[in-house]
């Protein structure tokens, strides 16, 4: 994420501290090692990480280290939604259809389901529904 010339700027701001010498063999490693963090996220650890480590030169570990702990802490999965998700009463679809021979809605018709699987699942999407239109569905105005 960092280039060259960040990483410096960031070395440069630990030499100030602590008086290491700024190489470009030191710039190289140091982008290594930081892989995948932000210029801004280095400067902000540069002070907290100075003060936990009291005296001494900073390493680059110390301050993926600063930077890590600066960030907020993942928030664990879950597979519950919050109830104001739940809420559908503005939502609005076009009724579902009824089987012909069972007279129940389609998808708590597993005969029928199981029927348009076998016959219809190699066909593309339209046909598969023009399919059940003629072979498994009532009339569109029985469906209400």
């Amino acid at each position: 994420m960092m280039n060259n010339v960040e990483m410096g700027e960031v070395l440069a701001l630990c030499s100030a501290l602590d008086g290491q010498l700024v190489t470009e063999s030191k710039i190289a490693m140091w982008l290594e090692v930081l892989d995948g963090v932000s210029y801004e996220e280095c400067r902000d650890a540069i002070a907290p990480a100075y003060r936990e480590l009291g005296q001494g030169v900073l390493t680059s570990k110390a301050l993926l280290d600063a930077v890590k702990s600066a960030r907020p802490a993942p928030q664990p999965l879950t597979y519950k939604q919050d109830e104001a998700d739940l809420d559908e009463s503005g939502w609005r679809s076009d009724p579902q259809p009824v089987c012909e021979e069972h007279d129940l809605r389609i998808l708590d018709c597993l005969d029928c389901c199981s029927l348009i699987f076998a016959q219809a699942d190699y066909m593309r999407v339209d046909d598969r529904h023009s399919w059940a239109m003629t072979h498994v569905y009532k009339a569109k105005e029985a469906w209400a």
